[in-house]
């Protein structure tokens, strides 16, 4: 049996556990039975997965989108899913290796981000993107979530350069559900966003 990557299984307080049988890939919510899930692709390890929208999304130890909904399935087909991520109960994001995709309850597919990200970390509304050029932010600043005073819009859509995280000597930023903290070279950590839930 092969346990899903944790920072990604949480369902609702619920953990995902997959695992493989010889002729399925079975998933199971905790406190409930196990579960077939359809998958075209056979004897492979699911590294990766997440539920979003009443679906199962899974990749395998080679970066392939093997469980999805077929129309998911078919637009990254051939594709190296390198993350998959969810924002809240709305968005869903697909890290590849040169871009980052978004897809909403709606089913529609948007690029999000062209470029290399290292890695992206969610909250309930807002994103961080880690690239070799430094944070991007994108989602809601209302409540401070993207650490910059000076910004006027509350909801950004397209991802835009986090200057003050940018300026900071950062290893690593966790995104909580309306706030950030970033761990320094340090050791020490920088918290900002809802100060109720932060601190």
């Amino acid at each position: 049996m092969k346990t899903c990557l944790p920072n990604a299984i949480q369902v609702a307080h619920a953990k995902i556990t997959c695992r493989r049988s010889n002729t399925n890939t079975l998933v199971r919510l905790e406190h409930e039975g196990w579960r077939p899930i359809k998958s075209d692709v056979q004897n492979t390890d699911i590294n990766h997965a997440i539920y979003f929208d009443s679906k199962y999304y899974a990749i395998d130890e080679h970066n392939r989108l093997v469980i999805a909904p077929k129309f998911i399935l078919e637009y990254f087909a051939g594709e190296q899913v390198v993350q998959i991520e969810k924002m809240g109960i709305s968005l869903l994001f697909f890290v590849l290796k040169d871009r980052v995709i978004r897809v909403n309850t709606d089913n529609d597919i948007v690029e999000h981000f062209r470029g290399e990200v290292l890695e992206l970390v969610t909250g309930n509304s807002h994103a961080c993107l880690k690239t070799r050029e430094g944070y991007f932010m994108s989602g809601s600043n209302a409540s401070f979530e993207f650490g910059m005073e000076d910004l006027d819009e509350k909801i950004v859509r397209e991802p835009i350069p986090a200057i003050s995280l940018n300026k900071l000597p950062i290893l690593q930023v966790y995104c909580g559900g309306w706030h950030c903290y970033a761990k320094l070279q340090d050791s020490t950590f920088l918290g900002w966003g809802y100060n109720r839930v932060c601190f």
